[in-house]
């Protein structure tokens, strides 16, 4: 996916969930970083999921909806790194 949206011209930042987190002292990898942002902004009201059963499955047992949820929360981290716009992730 990465690779097809830079040959689109989008510009992107690859998302490695094993990578070092932000915050290595509170996150033990990306994955679970990115995570806990998700929650947060949930919890404070800043991001409203879609009624989607599957998301919901997957958010409490199987990762593969949940996991583009949270890589696109992620992107904020990546943006705060980067002084660009426009970032897509994936």
């Amino acid at each position: 996916m990465l690779d097809r949206l830079k040959e689109l011209e989008y510009r992107t930042v690859g998302f490695n969930g094993g990578a070092s987190p932000s915050d290595g002292g509170r996150y033990l990898n990306a994955r679970a970083e990115a995570y806990w942002r998700l929650r947060e902004k949930l919890e404070a009201g800043e991001l409203a999921l879609p009624p989607d059963e599957k998301l919901m499955d997957e958010i409490s047992r199987s990762p593969d909806r949940a996991d583009a949820v949270c890589m696109a929360v992620a992107g904020e981290v990546a943006r705060k790194r980067q002084p660009t716009g426009g970032i897509a992730t994936a």
